[in-house]
């Protein structure tokens, strides 16, 4: 998740921004900070690139964090992801645990194509630089 996250943001040279902070870096050492912790781990609204300093040594920033999420997908934001911290606790309460094997290795997979797909899209920005 933290590999397609970072990638997803990154522009054609592979460099990404901060998204509390708008340190500019290659993908590959930035990290995929969370908004909400624990229960969210691979909704895409809540994870987005963050700096080492950004994401750990200042806690990931929330306020900031929170403003720029209102920024990016508008003031609905927050309740949806309260929600949806909500729904996986009381799933998670339910069942006794997180995921089931074959629940991770369907999301495993969805994240692997992703990834493929962002690898197609970078060798068109390639060709396209190239040419």
């Amino acid at each position: 998740m933290s590999i397609y996250i970072r990638r997803k943001y990154a522009d054609w040279k592979g460099d990404v921004h901060c998204f509390t902070c708008y340190l500019v870096g290659p993908w590959t050492e930035l990290q995929a900070g969370h908004y909400k912790h624990k229960y969210l781990d691979f909704d895409e609204k809540n994870i987005h690139p963050q700096c080492d300093v950004c994401n750990r040594w200042s806690y990931g920033r929330p306020g900031v964090y929170k403003q720029r999420l209102i920024a990016t997908y508008g003031d609905q934001v927050l309740s949806y992801l309260d929600d949806a911290v909500k729904k996986e606790k009381q799933r998670i309460d339910k069942l006794g645990y997180a995921y089931t094997k074959p629940e991770l290795e369907a999301i495993i997979i969805d994240l692997e194509i992703k990834i493929k797909l962002l690898d197609a899209k970078e060798s068109t920005y390639a060709l396209a630089v190239n040419q």
